[in-house]
């Protein structure tokens, strides 16, 4: 009995996920409401954090960078969402 109940949870929350992603999808592709902008761009700052022997922490800033997001609630054509990517104006990179 409880086995039935989680499975169908389970199956239920699967099916909202896909529809939410799907819908997501589906409005980059075709501006819903008709006129919205699918993408924005954004400048970042990205820097390297590259830890020191002492055990001290050295910021490396690179130049201001202009980066594409996309407004979606889920990453889409490879672009960050804008409502992520919001109020972080800087980016770490990681380290080769």
């Amino acid at each position: 009995m409880m086995r039935a109940l989680v499975r169908k949870t389970a199956i239920g929350l699967v099916l909202l996920v896909a529809v939410v992603y799907g819908a997501d999808y589906l409005s980059i592709h075709v501006p819903i409401p008709p006129g919205r902008a699918q993408f924005s761009t954004l400048e970042v700052r990205p820097y390297y954090a590259v830890p020191m022997k002492d055990g001290k922490t050295e910021y490396l800033y690179q130049d201001p960078r202009i980066e594409t997001c996309s407004h979606s609630l889920f990453p889409q054509f490879g672009h960050s969402p804008c409502w992520r990517e919001t109020g972080k104006p800087e980016k770490q990179l990681k380290l080769p």
